[in-house]
């Protein structure tokens, strides 16, 4: 019973502590942050707990830096249309109630690292001129970043979007979405990517849209081959077609790759397949008609060029000339080169279309 008690001890002292070390964070009320930004001083806050309702979308210009580190917002936060001239730095904090940046201006940067938004974030058409840093963050409800611009460099590395998130229409110039994960469905339609956007370790899980966008980024093998899956298993084939050709198209490095590329598109393009055969016959049947190789039945009658796209598209999908008509020696070996061409293109059109069509 004693030894009981003694594993009790340690355990009530920890509560303690955890509770004395709770109730030393400052309290403060939201007015008295919106009547020290509206005078002009500049905002400085660790480990505190900011209760009310934070609203500072009706002033208009903040001059002067902004700092919350491991603060607690209890509240909701309005920073719309607000022109922060100075770094504004959130780091850690945890927002409890929606944080709304629509159409705000951090002209020096915003380190949002490691904060955790619970409930829903706004930055419709922000915009950071200089960096901004989501690293860590953990965005536990919608967020939308429509329209935002990124400015010079952004940062999302291993960020957590736990519900959907909205991109489109997003601009970013150096952007890093390594080891992010996307729980629910990321839109990125119409999105703008710059030089340098990587996808190292990303993880997808929900609905992915605007791979017009994504194909621009910078993925590893494993992101990118995830991403084809997460693709097709949600049913967008074409977008799941386009993925996978870039993957091939960026690792070329045989002349069966370079061949696949040329003929089929590795398996997603089947009109490449039939342009290549149309091209084929034409080269065929100008080589026909300016040799002197073929020639019709009466007379020899040397051929034109229309009779030799008939000749040309026979050997091709037939495999059989005309009857009668003439061929010298050597240009047997140019028509039976023909044919077997055209019984490959035919059979790789085949295989092409039916990918493509049969899912």
């Amino acid at each position: 019973m004693r030894a009981r008690h003694l594993m009790v001890v340690p355990l009530i002292l920890a509560i303690v502590v955890i509770s004395v070390e709770a109730s030393d964070r400052k309290v403060i009320q939201a007015e008295e942050i919106q009547d020290m930004v509206a005078r002009g001083y500049e905002v400085s806050l660790s480990d505190a707990v900011i209760v009310g309702y934070l609203n500072l979308s009706e002033i208009n210009t903040v001059d002067l830096p902004m700092s919350f580190i491991k603060c607690s917002i209890e509240g909701d936060i309005n920073c719309s249309n607000i022109v922060f001239k100075k770094p504004v730095t959130f780091s850690q904090t945890d927002f409890k109630g929606s944080a709304d940046f629509n159409y705000a201006y951090f002209e020096n940067g915003a380190d949002f690292s490691r904060a955790n938004f619970n409930d829903a974030a706004y930055f419709y058409k922000a915009t950071f001129g200089t960096f901004s840093s989501f690293a860590y963050a953990i965005f536990g409800s919608n967020s939308d970043f429509e329209k935002t611009w990124f400015g010079p460099f952004s940062s999302f590395y291993g960020t957590t979007f736990r519900d959907d998130v909205n991109f489109a229409g997003a601009k970013f110039s150096i952007a890093m979405f390594s080891w992010a994960t996307f729980e629910k469905n990321a839109n990125f339609e119409k999105g703008e990517f710059g030089k340098d956007v990587t996808f190292t370790n990303t993880t997808f899980k929900g609905y992915v849209s605007g791979w017009s966008a994504l194909e621009k980024g910078d993925f590893d093998d494993v992101t990118h081959l995830t991403l084809i899956q997460n693709l097709k298993i949600h049913g967008q084939f074409n977008d799941a077609d386009n993925c996978y050709y870039a993957y091939r198209n960026g690792r070329i490095s045989s002349i069966i790759d370079l061949i696949a590329l040329i003929s089929c598109g590795f398996g997603v393009r089947p009109t490449r397949t039939l342009l290549l055969s149309l091209i084929l016959i034409g080269v065929f049947a100008y080589a026909y008609t300016y040799s002197n190789g073929v020639h019709k039945p009466k007379g020899f009658i040397s051929l034109t060029l229309p009779d030799a796209l008939y000749f040309s598209v026979l050997v091709f999908f037939v495999a059989l000339p005309p009857p009668a008509w003439e061929v010298k020696d050597r240009w047997r070996y140019v028509i039976m080169a023909e044919d077997i061409l055209g019984w490959f293109l035919t059979t790789l059109f085949i295989v092409t279309l039916g990918n493509v069509m049969i899912r």
